[in-house]
C-alpha cells in the first residue's frame, strides 16, 4: 500500500466460496504465481538508513525536492523517484500471493494441488514472517521517506495496510488444516511485535490521530490485527473507533470532504469507503453495527454510500486515476449485502472488467 492507495488487489476474504466458478480463475491465477519465485524484502538496491534491508522502506509519493533543494508537495502527483523503493510492490505483490494460493488450497478438489498451492503460501509466510534472514522487520519505520530525507513518516503506516490479507489467509489455511503450528506460532509472534509497534510508537499514536483516511485505516488494522491474537477488547476498541471516523469525516449528506478535497476525489472517497467497509465487516463478528450506525445529526456510512454512488453516475468515463478495481468490488458487494442493494453489486462492472475479483467476490461475500 501506500499513501495514494495503490492496492492492486484489495480482496480480504470474509466468505467460503462454492466451488464451481472459482476454479477457473483462482487457480488459473495460482498456477502463474508458482511459477516465479516468492517476491521478498531482502531483494531491493536502495537499502534503509538503518543498513538492515529487512527494513521496510518507501519514499513518500507527493513530495517533491525542488531544484533549490526545499520541499513542496503536489498532491495527486506521484514524484516518479518512487518507483525506485520497490517494498510496497513486493509487499504487495507477496500478501495478494499468499491470499489468493490459500483460496486455490481451499477450493481444489485434487489432493496433489491442494497440498502444492498450500505449500506455496505456506512458504511466502514463511519469507516474510518467519526466517531470520528474509523476514520483513515488523514495524515501518522507514516508510513513505520525504525525498532527500532517512526518516520515515507517520503516514507511512498506511503501507501495512495490505498485510491484513496475509492475517486472513492464515485464518482459511488453520481452518482448512493447511499450515503447521510453528509457522502459525511464529506469523502470530510477528504481528504481536507489529502491533507493539503500531500502538506505542510516536509514529503509531501520530497516525492514530489523523482525521481522514490514515487514521481509517489504522483503526483498520489494529482491529484485525488484534482479532487475529485474540485480544478482543482492543479489536473492539478498534472497531468503535471507526464510529468516531465517521462523525468527523461524514457530513450529514454523505460527503468525506477531507477526500473530496483531494485533486484525485473520486479515488480518495472510495479509498476511505474500502477502508470503512472492511472494519464494519469485522464489526459484524462483535456485533457491533457499523454499517447502519448514525450520529443524531444523521451522518453515517449508508449516507457516505449513497453521495458516492451519486457522483459515480454522473460520469461516463472511469473517474479512478489509479487501479481501484478491488477495492470498488469489495466495497460495494459488501455494502450490497447489508444494505440489500443490488444496484450496488453491479456498480463495478460498469468500470471495471475484471474476471478474477469479479469471480472471487462473487463467490466470498455471504460466508456460509
Amino acid at each position: 500500500m501506500s499513501e495514494v492507495g495503490e492496492t492492486p488487489e484489495n480482496i480480504v476474504p470474509v466468505t467460503k466460496p462454492e466451488k464451481q466458478n472459482v476454479k477457473s480463475e483462482v487457480l488459473t491465477a495460482t498456477d502463474k504465481i508458482i511459477l516465479n519465485p516468492t517476491p521478498l524484502i531482502t531483494d531491493k538496491d536502495i537499502t534503509p538508513p538503518s543498513g538492515d534491508k529487512r527494513d521496510f522502506v518507501s519514499l513518500s509519493p507527493y513530495w517533491y525536492r525542488t531544484e533549490d533543494g526545499k520541499l513542496e508537495v503536489r498532491d495527486g502527483e506521484i514524484n516518479p523517484e518512487v518507483q525506485k523503493y520497490s517494498d510496497p510492490e513486493r509487499l504487495s505483490e507477496a500478501t495478494r500471493n499468499i491470499f489468493i494460493t490459500t483460496l486455490a488450497a481451499e477450493t481444489a478438489e485434487d489432493e496433489t494441488d491442494k497440498e502444492k498451492y498450500a505449500q506455496y503460501a505456506v512458504s511466502t509466510l514463511n519469507a516474510w514472517f518467519v526466517d531470520e534472514d528474509t523476514r520483513m522487520t515488523p514495524s515501518l519505520e522507514y516508510a513513505q521517506t520525504k525525498q532527500g530525507e532517512t526518516t520515515g513518516n507517520h503516514w507511512g503506516i498506511i503501507e501495512g495496510t495490505g498485510l491484513v490479507h496475509a492475517i486472513e489467509s492464515v485464518n482459511h489455511l488453520k481452518e482448512s488444516g493447511l499450515i503447521d503450528e510453528e509457522t502459525q506460532r511464529s506469523v502470530e509472534t510477528w504481528f504481536t511485535q507489529y502491533l507493539e509497534w503500531l500502538t506505542e510508537s510516536e509514529k503509531g499514536k501520530k497516525q492514530k490521530e489523523m482525521p481522514n483516511n490514515h487514521g481509517t485505516f489504522y483503526d483498520m488494522q489494529v482491529a484485525y490485527i488484534a482479532d487475529f491474537l485474540g485480544n478482543d477488547e482492543l479489536a473492539k476498541e478498534a472497531i468503535q473507533s471507526t464510529k468516531n471516523r465517521i462523525a468527523t469525516q461524514i457530513t450529514p449528506e454523505g460527503e468525506m470532504p477531507l477526500e473530496t478535497k483531494r485533486t484525485i476525489p473520486y479515488d480518495y472517497q472510495l479509498f476511505n469507503l474500502y477502508g470503512l467497509s472492511e472494519t464494519a465487516v469485522l464489526g459484524e463478528k462483535y456485533d457491533i453495527d457499523i454499517w447502519n450506525y448514525e450520529t443524531e445529526d444523521g451522518r453515517g456510512l449508508k449516507k457516505a454510500f449513497e453521495y458516492f454512488t451519486d457522483q459515480l453516475k454522473e460520469t461516463k468515463d472511469n473517474p479512478f486515476k489509479m487501479n481501484r478495481s478491488g477495492e470498488l468490488h469489495f466495497s460495494y458487494r459488501v455494502a450490497s449485502k447489508a444494505y440489500r442493494n443490488e444496484d450496488y453489486w453491479d456498480l463495478p462492472e460498469r468500470f471495471y472488467k475484471d474476471p478474477l475479483v469479479d469471480e472471487v467476490t462473487t463467490k466470498m461475500i455471504v460466508r456460509g
